[in-house]
């Protein structure tokens, strides 16, 4: 098996599993350790023993979110409020965006994507024009390395 990187928690949780798994714990004890309920243990314990220190890793780890908009969607968003609403604001622009195409956007949403980064107004700027936070335009995804994809990888096989 190879490397798995987790936190500081989730090496605790295999540290008392492995207790568990070599007689040295109770699964009540475990449960106690860990703040939860036996079942969970038990239910965790199935994992680790099957699949080891990476079956304690959450699954959805390096998966993309549900509720994340496909970039064809935030595309034609944004073609058509920079062609019909240029002027609107976002909350305006989703309200228009729904009534007229019946595309459903969050406003918050729609607020990111209007922030435009080479733009003459400061991001900083254009967040306060729009009414959201600046720490919010900053932070970025940052995309998964070819070593963590190559890691995750192995540790699903």
């Amino acid at each position: 098996m190879g490397w798995v990187m987790m936190s500081e928690r989730k090496l605790n949780r295999i540290e008392v599993l492995s207790r568990v798994v070599d007689g040295r714990r109770t699964v009540a004890e475990a449960a106690s350790i860990l703040g939860m309920s036996k079942r969970q243990v038990q239910r965790l314990l199935v994992r680790f023993r099957k699949d080891g220190a990476g079956a304690i890793r959450h699954r959805g780890r390096g998966q993309r979110s549900n509720n994340q908009k496909s970039h064809g969607v935030r595309d034609y968003a944004l073609s058509l409020i920079r062609e019909t609403y240029s002027d609107f604001g976002p909350t305006f622009a989703t309200e228009k965006l729904v009534e007229v195409y019946g595309l459903t956007v969050s406003r918050e949403t729609v607020s990111k994507w209007m922030i435009v980064r080479d733009h003459k107004l400061s991001i900083g700027r254009q967040a306060s024009l729009f009414g959201i936070s600046r720490g919010s335009v900053y932070c970025q995804p940052r995309p998964v390395s070819d070593a963590d994809l190559a890691l995750m990888r192995r540790i699903d096989e």
